[in-house]
């Protein structure tokens, strides 16, 4: 892994030992998105503790790895981690369809109130 300059940005080149191909990545992008899976992560936690039987994020974070409360198992597994993986997966997917959409328009101000926005995005 070595670190370049390109176009002004900096980038993290990775070539992986014995092939042929590599990836640049640049930094700021790979801030960004460590930030983002952070607070998404944290957000995810909370809201799997949140609701009418309330459970700590440690209490949660238990849940999630060993399971020894059968009840917060339960809650935390069955009730509440389908709602937020589908919350999580459904919103990525409306962002890049939002971001096709502003690319194919060749519009990077597009937004919702424009005639037809809305129906491509969820198309």
């Amino acid at each position: 892994m070595s670190s370049t300059i390109d176009f002004g940005r900096a980038m993290l080149v990775v070539r992986p030992r014995g092939t042929r191909f590599s990836a640049r990545i640049g930094v700021r992008t790979l801030v960004v998105c460590a930030v983002l899976l952070t607070i998404s992560v944290v957000t995810a936690v909370l809201a799997l503790g949140s609701g009418d039987y309330l459970i700590p994020p440690l209490r949660v974070l238990r849940a999630l790895v060993i399971g020894d409360e059968r009840f917060d198992r339960l809650v935390v597994w069955d009730w509440r981690l389908p709602r937020i993986l589908l919350a999580l997966i459904l919103g990525a997917a409306l962002g890049v369809s939002g971001a096709i959409l502003q690319s194919v328009t060749r519009n990077p101000l597009g937004s919702p109130d424009i005639v037809g926005f809305n129906t491509g995005a969820y198309t």
